[in-house]
């Protein structure tokens, strides 16, 4: 499928890019730096008016778009398009009670570019901020095709993004992983490789339907944007047994929209509607076994 994984970013550097180059040749080999974007005007997910900025990772090995992207400065208003890519990390924490070094297995989610493009460069925050507004239909959209890696969790109360979930009818969201088939091939990952894991979240309507609809093995298909989060975790040094916090960042892509491609449950009225019949349903079958007759059997 050609839309399987497919990522458009339109948004400004917040740092100037990190370059790595060869100790012999001095040739640009890695290039990596964060990018400000903004969502779309969905007023289905957000208030319209509403700007919510993500900070996607970009990430690349590829030698022509090193050689461009060590041209750019912090500031640079930058198209890129690529892939979402999934990678597994060892994730270092340094203990703040005895400086014991930690290292943990865990995930990086970051954007693997197969274009980009400088657009404009020496721009004051207030013209910076009028592009990107001027150009939020294409500053965050992405399209994935995936299978649901397991069941869908939900949560009634959001304990993240809940500023965005409070603009919605719905006050809880949805969360799920799903597999999508890998196109690139990633020079920092095992060759072997040829899967990413992307996390989503939905919320409103969207959020009850995929709660209603959507368990492990279900094939969709995601329109939505990159967000991203910092949370705290918390370690226990295994050296000096006490316990520190160290801030993480996370990205998740929020859909806008899900289309249930294969293996869905389906759904027959609106979402309240739907709840109210499988209620019912379990709950005759609950009297079932234990021996009662529901009221709309017929008698013997």
């Amino acid at each position: 499928m050609a839309r399987e994984n497919r990522v458009s970013l339109w948004g400004r550097l917040l740092m100037d890019p990190i370059i790595s180059v060869d100790n012999i040749t001095k040739e640009p080999l890695k290039a990596s730096f964060f990018l400000a974007v903004v969502n779309q005007n969905r007023d289905d997910v957000f208030n319209g008016e509403d700007i919510i900025y993500a900070e996607p990772f970009v990430y690349t090995q590829d030698a022509e778009l090193v050689k461009e992207i060590a041209t750019w400065k912090k500031g640079d208003m930058v198209d890129v398009r690529g892939v979402i890519t999934t990678l597994d990390a060892k994730r270092g924490a340094q203990c703040i009670h005895c400086g014991h070094q930690m290292l943990r297995d865990g995930e990086v989610t970051l954007i693997t570019p197969t274009f980009v493009e400088k657009r404009f460069s020496d721009l004051s925050d207030k013209e910076a901020e009028e592009i990107l507004k001027k150009h939020r239909e294409v500053s965050n959209t992405v399209n994935l095709t995936g299978f649901l890696c397991d069941d869908v969790r939900t949560e009634k109360k959001a304990k993240i993004y809940g500023d965005i979930v409070s603009r919605v009818a719905y006050k809880g969201l949805t969360k799920y992983q799903i597999a999508v088939n890998r196109h690139l091939f990633i020079r920092s990952d095992d060759p072997a490789t040829k899967t990413d894991f992307p996390h989503i979240i939905s919320v409103g309507e969207q959020a009850e339907k995929d709660a209603l609809c959507l368990h492990k093995g279900s094939l969709v298909s995601i329109e939505g944007m990159i967000v991203t989060r910092n949370f705290r975790r918390t370690h226990t040094c295994p050296a000096c047994g006490q316990k520190f916090d160290r801030e993480e960042k996370v990205t998740e892509i929020i859909a806008y929209g899900v289309e249930y491609l294969r293996d869905f449950y389906e759904i027959t009225g609106s979402a309240a509607e739907e709840k109210a019949r499988r209620k019912d349903m379990a709950l005759k079958d609950a009297m079932s076994a234990l021996g009662y007759k529901a009221d709309d059997e017929d008698e013997e």
